[in-house]
């Protein structure tokens, strides 16, 4: 059997991207290339979509957290606006 596939390095280990199904243990052999990866910085963020699902008032969180932001912003600009005496 040949398959080709990704995989990462770790050490001396390489995780393979998908279950070849091959038997633990078994005698295989590598050939490694080490390629540019294709991951786009947007890629981490679609993958942790939906990390804070379980948190209950998440909704309620992020939009104080917004609030403070929006705050803060208005006194800075205020703040630039104002000429010393």
């Amino acid at each position: 059997m040949t398959h080709m596939t990704g995989g990462r390095i770790h050490g001396k280990t390489i995780e393979i991207d998908v279950d070849l199904g091959v038997p633990n243990g078994h005698h295989v052999e590598v050939i490694v290339r080490v390629t540019e990866s294709l991951e786009r910085w947007s890629e981490g963020i679609c993958r942790s979509a939906g990390a804070a699902a379980d948190v209950a008032d998440f909704e309620e969180v992020f939009a104080q957290i917004e609030s403070e932001r929006k705050a803060s912003r208005v006194r800075d600009a205020d703040a630039g606006a104002r000429k010393p005496s």
